[in-house]
């Protein structure tokens, strides 16, 4: 199913409460934004939903956003976390890229980590169809219904579970746009 910004966000407590599955995008604009935050920089522009970048208004809406929901906890694959480490690193120089994960370090330990294994990645239907990221929140969601994802991934992620009564999936704008809207 997925996430209607006109409604109340308690409508979807179901989906919620237990924990939100987050994809890359997230994962790289939340801590972008906590970093330029603190050190007066703007890296948060380098990061790009196809070709427009983000905003460090975006990150403050996205964050009022997550700090509106009522949910225990945050959880990632290890695939993500390679695919966001690996992000970072292209984007910052590299004399900001030890800085970043030093001051990200608590926020980034708060995360739930879910393991999903590589022989359930290739062995599993959508294999050739997701990236190995998406794949992994997949898997994983299978073993935490009902559950919500959080991504930016407009092409693929809605086509999947539009009609998944299990899944709630917000994509990035949609969060924005409903901070931007209240």
């Amino acid at each position: 199913m997925e996430f209607d910004s006109s409604k109340d966000i308690h409508f979807y407590s179901k989906f919620i409460k237990e924990g939100i599955l987050l994809d890359t995008s997230p994962l790289v604009l939340y801590f972008l934004g906590e970093f330029d935050k603190a050190h007066q920089t703007n890296f948060v522009c380098m990061w790009k939903k196809g070709n427009i970048p983000y905003t460090y208004e975006d990150y403050l809406f996205f964050k009022n956003f997550l700090g509106n929901i009522p949910f225990k906890k945050l959880c990632i694959t290890s695939h993500i976390f390679h695919e966001f480490y690996k992000h970072i690193q292209k984007i910052l120089p590299s004399n900001k890229f030890h800085l970043f994960f030093q001051h990200n370090v608590n926020l980034l330990m708060q995360l739930t980590e879910k393991p999903v294994n590589k022989n359930d990645l290739m062995g599993h239907h959508f294999f050739d169809k997701l990236e190995i990221g998406e794949h992994s929140l997949y898997l994983l969601k299978e073993n935490e219904i009902p559950c919500t994802i959080l991504t930016d991934d407009e092409r693929k992620m809605p086509k999947i579970f539009q009609n998944d009564k299990e899944v709630l999936l917000i994509l990035m704008k949609d969060a924005i746009n409903k901070m931007i809207n209240s």
